[in-house]
């Protein structure tokens, strides 16, 4: 076995991995957290355009609940729907455009060419994190404006007076 990195032994190595995986995870969240304030901006902007909508099902005895978990499954459809066309564009993406997208350099040097298949796109731990992540920044993002909306008075939902 060659050692690559003699001079970094176990806990350094171990200290620069955690540090490279934590600038990795606040990338992450941070790119994550721009749509999720988008989100949140057009679900209460849509509720605002609703609330004679939500007075109406109100009046005729919708709860909160009731509110609530439609405006959910709404913004849920909409974020499993995003996340699916996502998916299928990236990964047409880095499949016909691996040569470009993951070019090493090594390949002008007559050493090889980048080859991708399948089973290294798609770790379905990763998968799940990320569709766990995206699932609580749906959930916040709009459960905050259907929440707020849920707890609109019947004469103000009725009268458009979003206050």
């Amino acid at each position: 076995a060659y050692d690559i990195m003699p001079s970094l032994v176990g806990s350094e190595m171990c200290i620069r991995d955690r540090e490279l995986v934590l600038k990795y995870v606040i990338i992450v969240l941070v790119l994550l957290l721009i749509p999720a304030i988008n989100m949140s901006g057009i679900t209460q902007s849509r509720m605002r355009k609703r609330m004679a909508e939500i007075g109406v099902r109100k009046a005729f005895g919708a709860t909160r609940s009731e509110l609530l978990t439609q405006v959910l499954y709404e913004n849920l459809l909409q974020t499993l729907l995003g996340g699916v066309l996502g998916l299928f564009f990236s990964y047409a993406s880095v499949l016909l455009l691996s040569d470009w997208l993951l070019d090493t350099g090594t390949a002008s040097m007559g050493i090889g060419r980048t080859f991708v298949n399948a089973e290294m796109m798609f770790n379905p731990l990763i998968f799940l994190y990320a569709f766990l992540a995206c699932l609580a920044l749906n959930l916040l993002s709009a459960g905050i404006p259907a929440w707020r909306a849920s707890r609109m008075r019947i004469i103000s939902a009725l009268n458009e007076n979003v206050h």
